[in-house]
This record gives structure tokens, C-alpha cells and sequence, in this order.
């Protein structure tokens, strides 16, 4: 679990702990893989980003609802018991989406709670730790601190106000400021944590209400202080919007110069419904809900969502459930300018494109096709699998020669016979007279009388020898006929086909 979710989850007398472990987290986890995405509410990134709003997401979990996000405003979506919109930029919104959430809030028991986005707390996160981090890195926490007000206030600079939805104004007031409870609050019900530690907070943004004129033209030029007291003047940046009929605007929490930061506005044909709006997004972020003041002020909007749908009938007193007996639902929003609607349609709905073969009369020929789509399936897969490929080889590789060869040697005389072939070839074709190939032959050293007399010189012939030497001779040229013809008979073996022999 992130250190960020268990914040809201916990009670007072277990805050110290967490807030150590979320220091530790702090301290080992900033650097140049600080994560500051603004505004979602779900996701790796969401949860790891000290401006995302999973951990206040997590608390209405926690607090007995149901969340869920929301890109489409259906007739779903209108079951749904609270919406949290947290936009990433400050826009006006379009007329379709506020028509939509007007119709929504006239079904009683509904919350809206709009959240303005500011810069977000990179800034607030680098000064905290500058002081508590290593000497040897404190510079580089003044170097980081130093680029993220740069960037705040380059910002800052280009912000004007905005007509939201014909409910309020925005206007741009960037300013440290202490904060209390406002001069209209009509209940018992604190909105700023009494702990005596009532610190400054930043503030960019102010809630206005809209004149009673019927609408509010853009060109309207307004006053911007800066936070260096320097005064500029600006047009309003939103298409003219009208106001809402019987709007009544409360200011629940206010500035030192009685600014509202905290608004509620009702409506006598909403049914008990209510919509709040948070000037600042920087206090219901992840890192904005490890101070004890905005984890007050978040507990009290949970606590009026869940109050509201009980005081409107949509869940139940007792149990806390709605009329299905299924949790109330919260639905989160991160669109900036408006979501797109979906309406019903009060006519027939005709199929179009593939359905159009499940209607009479096509859908009969659709059945015939795909039963015959079926057989031919199976008559393409009769063993529902691809025939494994059989390797029969080839008829012209030269290793099989070979291997025919090293048979037929070894089958004639084994080994040795081979080896006296090989020598043979060898020195009968290629002339070799020594090798490893070359097989040594026997000598007779036996030598005839008549040839050891013989004196040296010209061989003689057959007719020159004596009758006995002669007779020898002829013996010898019949031997070397029976070894010609036996080695041609080997040969001739040699060659024959396996079957014939």
C-alpha cells in the first residue's frame, strides 16, 4: 500500500505514526523520479504523484461508497449519488454537460464537488524537505525549489477568470493567506480543523458569485493581484453563460480579506442537492491530505456527500445503501471542458450494419450460412490439426554415397579390408608410397639360389632360365592370374546391388 492511501483512513490518535512513515517515503523517494501528474485518480502513476487524488478517491472507498470513474454521461451515470470533478485545467463548461448535471441535481440527494486546479504542490514538497534533507543535498533541493516557483509563476501569470458552468467565478488571487470559517455558514458544522495550529496556506484562486444579471459577458475587466502586489487588469476568458435561476451562493470558508476559498451553492429545484466548490486542488491532493487541516476538510465533504444523499432519500438512513441495497456510487471526473452525453433516443432503434442479419428476413439466410460455414470448417479440419511434415531427405546427397560405400567395405572384409582399398587407391592413382592412408605391404625375403647367382645387369628372360626356373615362373604367372580374377570377382561383388547378392 502507498504511503499516500492510509491518511484518511486512520484516526487522530494514529496520524504522528503515518505522517513518519510518509516522511521517510518523502525523503528517499524525491529526486528526478518525483512524479508530479495533477488530477488523476486511478493508476501506477496517480498513486505514485504527490498531486494525484487516489488517496482522496481511497477515503470514499473506505467511507462506504462505491467509486468509479466517469468519461460519459449516460443514464447510468445517473444513479450515481456524488461527483467529484477534478479537471486538470480551469475551462469554461459547455452548455450540454451543464444542462446535463442540472437535470441530475433535480433528482435530490445529489453532491457535485467541483475542484479548482492550481499548480499543485511541487513547490510546497521541495520546501518541506529542503530543511530536513542531507547537507550535501540541500542545494540541490534549493536548485529544484527555485525551477518549480519559476514554473508556478510563470503560470499564474497567464491565469484569468472563468465563469464555470453559470454557477460561480473563478478569479485569480495568488496569496498566502490564513483561512476560517465563513460568515454564511447556516450550520454548527466546522469546515476549518480547530488544533490551534491555524497555519498560512497558498491560495491562487477566489469563488465569486455571478452578478444577477441574466448573462455575463466576456469582456467584463476585473482586477488580478499577484503575490508581489503587483495589480494588472484582465477580461473574464469564458463564452458569456447564463446564470441559473434561484441560485443561492454560501461562502464556507474565507480568507483574511473575506474571500470565499470554499463555496456552497443550492437551488431551490435541486431536492436537497448542493454543489461545492474547492478554490485550491493542492488541499485534497496526496500530498495536501498529509496535513491534518485538509484531511478535516476532506473528512466533512465525504461526511456531507453520504448526508446529503440521506436528506434527498437516495440511500437509505439506517443501512446506508440505496433502494437495490447496492452501495452509493461517487463518480470521479478529470475532463477539463465538459464530457460527451449520451441521450436516449425516443424512437425505434434500427439495426444498422451487422445486426442488420439477425432481422427478418435476413436472419434466415444468416442461419443456413452458418451452419454451411460450420461444415466446411470441419471438412478443412477432420483431425482439428495441421498433419506433422515427415522428412524423407534427399536422393542426391553425397553423404549417403558414402555411407553406401563405408557399408558394403564393412560388410566384405570390416576394417582392415577397407583400409587395404584405401591404401591401394593410393598408390595405384595418386602414387603415394607413405600416408596415413598408405598401408605398409609384407616383403619376401626369401631369394631363389639361381637368382642370388645371377649377376647383376639386365633381367633374363623365361627362355634364357634353366627348366626348373622356368617351371617356377610359370607357376607364378598362373598365381598372379588367380589373385587378377579374384579381385575382380571382389570388385564385381562390391558393386552388385545388395538385393542380387
Amino acid at each position: 500500500m502507498s504511503s499516500w492511501q492510509c491518511l484518511i483512513q486512520v484516526r487522530w490518535p494514529n496520524v504522528r505514526s503515518y505522517l513518519a512513515v510518509v516522511m521517510l517515503s518523502l525523503l528517499t523517494g524525491c529526486g528526478s523520479d518525483l512524479v508530479t501528474q495533477y488530477g488523476a485518480n486511478e493508476g501506477y502513476y496517480a498513486r505514485q504523484s504527490i498531486n494525484g487524488f487516489t488517496t482522496f478517491r481511497d477515503s470514499f472507498d473506505h467511507a462506504g461508497f462505491d467509486s468509479r470513474g466517469i468519461t460519459r454521461l449516460t443514464e447510468r451515470t445517473r444513479k450515481v449519488t456524488s461527483i467529484i470533478w477534478t479537471p486538470s485545467e480551469l475551462m469554461a463548461v459547455d452548455q450540454k454537460t451543464v444542462r446535463w448535471m442540472d437535470r441530475w441535481l433535480q433528482q435530490g440527494g445529489r453532491t457535485l464537488v467541483y475542484v479548482i486546479p492550481d499548480s499543485g504542490s511541487r513547490s510546497d514538497y521541495f520546501r518541506q524537505l529542503r530543511s530536513q534533507a542531507a547537507p550535501d543535498q540541500r542545494l540541490e533541493y534549493r536548485r529544484k525549489l527555485g525551477e518549480s516557483l519559476i514554473d508556478e509563476h510563470r503560470a499564474q501569470y497567464f491565469h484569468s477568470p472563468v465563469i464555470v458552468g453559470g454557477w460561480f467565478v473563478a478569479t485569480p488571487r495568488v496569496q498566502q493567506t490564513v483561512v476560517s470559517d465563513g460568515k454564511d455558514t447556516t450550520s454548527n458544522l466546522s469546515w476549518v480543523a480547530d488544533d490551534g495550529d491555524n497555519q498560512p496556506v497558498k491560495q491562487e484562486w477566489v469563488i465569486e458569485s455571478l452578478p444577477e444579471a441574466s448573462n455575463q459577458t466576456a469582456s467584463q475587466t476585473v482586477t488580478v493581484t499577484t503575490s508581489q502586489g503587483l495589480s494588472t487588469n484582465q477580461t473574464v476568458a469564458s463564452p458569456p453563460q447564463p446564470k441559473k435561476a434561484g441560485l443561492q451562493f454560501s461562502s464556507l470558508v474565507e480568507t483574511a480579506k473575506g474571500e470565499t476559498v470554499l463555496a456552497q451553492l443550492t437551488a431551490d429545484n435541486w431536492h436537497h442537492s448542493q454543489v461545492f466548490v474547492v478554490a485550491s486542488g493542492s488541499l485534497l491532493t496526496n500530498y495536501g491530505l498529509t496535513k491534518p487541516s485538509n484531511r478535516h476538510l476532506a473528512e466533512r465533504l465525504i461526511e456531507q456527500c453520504k448526508q446529503i444523499a440521506i436528506d434527498g432519500e437516495a440511500i437509505d438512513e439506517q443501512d446506508r445503501l440505496t433502494d437495490n441495497g447496492n452501495l452509493p456510487q461517487v463518480g470521479f471526473v478529470t475532463a477539463s471542458d465538459g464530457l460527451p452525453v449520451s441521450s436516449r433516443v425516443d424512437e425505434i432503434p434500427r439495426a444498422t450494419g451487422a445486426e442488420s442479419l439477425t432481422q427478418f428476413p435476413l436472419v434466415l439466410v444468416t442461419f443456413h450460412a452458418a451452419v454451411i460455414g460450420i461444415v466446411f470448417c470441419l471438412m478443412l479440419f477432420p483431425i482439428f490439426g495441421r498433419p506433422a511434415k515427415v522428412d524423407r531427405g534427399t536422393l542426391t546427397h553425397f553423404g549417403d554415397h558414402l555411407d553406401a560405400v563405408a557399408t558394403l567395405m564393412y560388410r566384405r572384409g570390416g576394417e582392415a579390408f577397407a583400409r587395404k582399398r584405401i591404401s591401394e587407391y593410393m598408390r595405384r592413382v595418386r602414387g603415394e608410397t607413405h600416408g596415413p592412408w598408405v598401408v605398409n605391404e609384407p616383403v619376401d625375403h626369401t631369394v631363389s639360389p639361381s637368382a642370388s647367382s645371377a649377376p647383376t645387369g639386365r633381367p633374363q628372360s623365361p627362355a634364357n632360365l634353366p627348366p626348373q626356373s622356368q617351371a617356377n615362373h610359370s607357376d607364378a604367372i598362373e598365381l598372379d592370374d588367380d589373385s587378377v580374377a579374384d579381385r575382380s570377382e571382389a570388385i564385381e561383388q562390391t558393386n552388385r546391388p545388395e538385393e542380387q547378392r
